[in-house]
């Protein structure tokens, strides 16, 4: 019997909208490579409606960033840090000053970029535009029309841009990580344990 035989079904999956865009493709074309039989269903969107939809169990994974109190199994994919991005340089104690691109995110990372800004200046923001998606806001920041504060890997470390790490008052580096999310009562399906021994071993 073909090893294959063992790998049917379909995979339930709930991924974040930056996830499923940059890294999700090329995971999904190496697994079906290897296990032909088994197909997908995706949901993506916002963080927060990733882990509702594994926590109320509709998906078997969810690929979420951010700190959520999951109860469940969970597996570090990867961390970033945020930075301030601009094509022009920049001083830090400016950036009151200066247009800021705002973008539409979800809420746990638009909380911590709030609290960096409040524990270090008295005054708001200049935000000078509002977009929709970081991909629209990089592009945004890539043509000179102000700096954003993103996750690193919006930008590949090949891009000419300016790049600022921010830090605490503590003096520890602002990061977002990212999460493999799953009930241990979902590894009794072959294909969902399968999967996600997968995705461990490619890291």
């Amino acid at each position: 019997m073909n090893i294959n035989d063992f790998h049917r079904g379909t995979l339930r999956l709930a991924v974040s909208n930056f996830y499923s865009k940059y890294k999700l493709p090329p995971l999904l074309k190496d697994f079906k490579d290897k296990y032909p039989e088994v197909d997908f269903y995706i949901e993506t969107g916002y963080s927060r409606n990733v882990f509702q939809s594994v926590y109320n169990k509709n998906t078997h994974t969810g690929f979420l960033r951010g700190e959520y109190h999951w109860p469940g199994e969970k597996h570090l994919l990867f961390e970033e840090e945020l930075c301030v991005f601009s094509m022009q340089d920049l001083d830090l104690q400016d950036l009151p000053q200066i247009p800021r691109i705002n973008y539409k995110t979800d809420q746990l990372y638009k909380q911590m970029v709030d609290n960096w800004w409040t524990e270090h200046y008295k005054s708001p923001p200049y935000y000078s535009m509002s977009v929709d998606q970081g991909d629209t806001c990089k592009e945004m920041v890539k043509n000179g029309l102000g700096y954003a504060i993103m996750p690193s890997e919006f930008f590949s470390e090949h891009e000419s841009v300016v790049r600022i790490p921010l830090f605490n008052n503590n003096n520890e580096p602002l990061t977002q990580k990212t999460w493999m999310c799953y009930y241990s009562e979902s590894l009794k399906l072959q294909v969902v344990q399968t999967f996600i021994n997968f995705v461990k071993s490619r890291q």
